[in-house]
């Protein structure tokens, strides 16, 4: 069955360096060191990324900056390194059209200028869409200050894929003692649903009825709480006014992926809340191994019909493949 994984990372060696020299400053991000052989899998989008692609018989990957990504990098340098990452994306793309698409990193602290780049990547390089990586620094995504890119990426008909980074040193108290919590584990589903209910309550999907958003690992547990979330929306605070029910934003602005959640509970969670058109694959590598995420969705309790969306046709359609 035809696969197109839709959250696989790269890395550069200009971004790799300059993670390098922001870990050792006042407030640099760890989870930029990465194990030699994560990083060499990371910078690898020539032969051996190829062929671990035809082992696990997944036919396209899209492309996706690693984590950390920009958002608490100063705008003075996140303009040329997103311009710089970019550029590089677009160049592996053209040498391999058929294998690779990608999604654009943007300098989110300057919305204004993460506009024009969303604009620049979109419609001279030919990327899908962005990602971006987990809260700004010092901020929220649904400040109103960020919502220019919320009105290009609905302008242009792209999604923007939320990815989760390392928590802003203001929210980690709630892991103190508890490191093990931090990443992975839990801290980046916390972070994940919680900007994306942000974003829902802010108004943002009222002003953008059509912006669609992505979330990894099956939704990062909202597919779970539409019930909940719609039955405590009723005594909610009065001066929070929405068009519709939270769980209808989740439903129709969101759609979600299998990246790193080859569990069955929980994609049959997904596809009975949101739909099997709502869901789309991906590995999460390297990460996590792709044969294992073509071996999940090839042995899911689904139909054919669910699978083939689930493998590429919906991400033919939302990323116009």
């Amino acid at each position: 069955m035809r696969k197109i994984a839709i959250e696989e990372h790269f890395t550069t060696r200009t971004y790799q360096e300059y993670l390098q020299k922001s870990i050792t400053r006042e407030g640099g991000s760890a989870l930029g060191k990465l194990p030699p052989h994560l990083e060499a899998k990371l910078l690898d989008v020539g032969e051996e990324r190829l062929r671990l692609l035809d082992e696990a018989e997944i036919a396209m990957q899209v492309l996706s900056l690693t984590p950390p990504g920009l958002e608490r990098v100063p705008s003075s340098d996140a303009h040329r390194l997103a311009q710089d990452i970019n550029d590089e994306l677009a160049d592996i793309i053209r040498q391999h059209p058929t294998r690779f698409a990608g999604l654009a990193v943007l300098p989110t602290l300057d919305p204004q200028a993460s506009a024009a780049e969303l604009e620049r990547a979109v419609s001279k390089l030919g990327l899908k869409g962005a990602m971006i990586h987990g809260q700004p620094q010092d901020s929220f995504l649904d400040e109103e200050r960020y919502w220019d890119i919320f009105a290009q990426a609905e302008a242009l008909g792209v999604p923007l894929y939320l990815h989760p980074t390392l928590p802003v040193p203001g929210t980690l108290q709630a892991y103190q003692g508890r490191p093990e919590l931090i990443g992975p584990m839990w801290s980046f589903t916390v972070d994940s649903a919680t900007q994306m209910l942000r974003l829902i309550f802010s108004g943002v999907l009222d002003r953008y009825p059509n912006l669609t958003f992505i979330l990894g690992h099956l939704g990062e547990t909202l597919p779970y709480l539409l019930w909940r979330l719609d039955s405590r929306w009723k005594f909610a605070a009065s001066n929070c006014h929405l068009e519709r029910l939270p769980s209808q934003y989740i439903q129709e602005n969101m759609l979600v992926t299998t990246s790193g959640m080859f569990y069955d509970p929980a994609l049959l969670c997904a596809c009975m809340t949101l739909g099997a058109d709502r869901i789309l694959f991906a590995v999460d590598y390297p990460f996590e191994p792709n044969k294992a995420g073509a071996d999940f969705i090839e042995c899911a309790p689904l139909s054919e019909a669910d699978k083939r969306k689930i493998c590429s046709l919906n991400a033919r359609q939302h990323l116009h493949l």
